[in-house]
C-alpha cells in the first residue's frame, strides 16, 4: 500500500510524506510539533493520510497543540552611570526593556530605595517579541556620590529584575554680592564703612572670595 501524510500548519511536520507499508506488516510515521516563535495558546489542525486503499483512501486526524506561556523580561543595559551632576539639576538616560517570551508581560512597578534617582511608565504592558524604553533620572540633593538598585518587578517568569544606578552629586558654591553699586559721600578727613554684603544662602557648597580695588 502507497501512503502519503499531508501537514498545513507551520507548528505541524512530518518526517516522512510518502511511503509504502508491505502486505502483512505496519510502519510508523513521526510527527512532529514545533512551538518556534508561535504566541502561548491553544492550536488546532488537521492532517491528512490519503493511501491506495480502497476501503481508507482517506484519513483525516484532528490534532491539538497546546504551547505553554513563557514570560522572559531582560534589561539593558544593566547598570546605569550618570557620572557628575549639579546638585539640584536633573540627568535623564533610559532602560530599554524587552518581552523574549511567547505571552504578554504585566510591569508591576519601578522602584528605587533612594529618591534622588526615579522611573516612569508610558504603559504597563510588554507584548511578546515587543520594546519598551523606560526613562531613568538623577537629581542629587547633596555633593557625594549615590548609587542605588531599581527594581522592576512584574509577572514575568523572572518576576524581579535589578538594574544598578550610579551618580556623583556635585556641590557648588551661588555667591551673589550685593549692592551691584557702592556710592559713598563724606566729608574731607573723614572717614566710613561700606557694607557688601556676599550672599551664598542658595548654594549647595562653601565659597571662597577675595576683595581688591581698581582705581
Amino acid at each position: 500500500s502507497t501512503i502519503r501524510v499531508s501537514t498545513s500548519p507551520k507548528w505541524l511536520h512530518s518526517t516522512i510524506t510518502t511511503g509504502k507499508v508491505k502486505a502483512g506488516s505496519s510502519a510508523q510515521v513521526q510527527i512532529l510539533f514545533k512551538s518556534s516563535s508561535i504566541l502561548a495558546g491553544n492550536y488546532d489542525a488537521v492532517f491528512e493520510v490519503t493511501s491506495n486503499s480502497p476501503d481508507t483512501p482517506s484519513i483525516r486526524i484532528p490534532v491539538t497543540l497546546n504551547v505553554k506561556s513563557e514570560k522572559v523580561l531582560m534589561a539593558s543595559p544593566s547598570e546605569v552611570n550618570f557620572s557628575s551632576v549639579l546638585v539640584g539639576e536633573t540627568k535623564s538616560d533610559f532602560i530599554e526593556l524587552t518581552n523574549r517570551g511567547n505571552a504578554p508581560i504585566n510591569i508591576e512597578s519601578l522602584s528605587a530605595e533612594n529618591e534622588v534617582f526615579s522611573a516612569s511608565l508610558s504603559t504597563a504592558v510588554i507584548n511578546p517579541g515587543q520594546e519598551m524604553k523606560v526613562p531613568v533620572s538623577f537629581q542629587p540633593r547633596l555633593g557625594k556620590e549615590y548609587q542605588n538598585q531599581l527594581l522592576i518587578k512584574s509577572d514575568a517568569d523572572n518576576p524581579t529584575l535589578e538594574v544598578s544606578l550610579f551618580g556623583m552629586g556635585v556641590a557648588t558654591p551661588s555667591i551673589i554680592v550685593s549692592p551691584e553699586i557702592l556710592n559713598m559721600t563724606i566729608n574731607a578727613g573723614e572717614q566710613k564703612d561700606g557694607i557688601v554684603v556676599l550672599d551664598n544662602e542658595m548654594g549647595n557648597a562653601a565659597g571662597s572670595y577675595s576683595l581688591q580695588s581698581i582705581e
